[in-house]
């Protein structure tokens, strides 16, 4: 397979974190950049980030690369972190920890 992709991470928190969403904080960035590292996902360019509120008291962020080609580091390590196995549930549990309650990745045909 060849060609490039669209990766976009979708990040959604609840609880007290989810407030920071709501107000429109620059605080929300900074928690979602903070969550990454631990994580150890890559950060996003801020301009690739949108940051919402949702109904229920959750916040979203959402953020992407496009054009990324197709058999990538960037792409691999993604598909490894967030799809990949957790057999033990130690992902699930450390994003309990960090009020997130979805973490995932979408892949879609991108431009050249």
């Amino acid at each position: 397979m060849s060609g490039y992709l669209d990766l976009v991470v979708i990040v959604q928190y609840y609880g007290p974190k989810a407030r920071e969403f709501y107000t429109g904080s620059k605080k929300a960035m900074d928690i979602l950049r903070e969550d990454l590292l631990t994580l150890k996902l890559p950060h996003p360019k801020r301009e690739k980030t949108l940051i919402r509120a949702l109904p229920g008291g959750k916040g979203e962020c959402s953020f992407m690369w496009a054009a990324v080609p197709t058999i990538s580091t960037l792409r691999k390590h993604l598909s490894t972190r967030i799809c990949g196995q957790d057999p033990e549930g130690a992902r699930r549990r450390l994003l309990k920890e960090l009020s997130i309650c979805r973490l995932s990745l979408r892949e879609s045909p991108g431009g050249t």
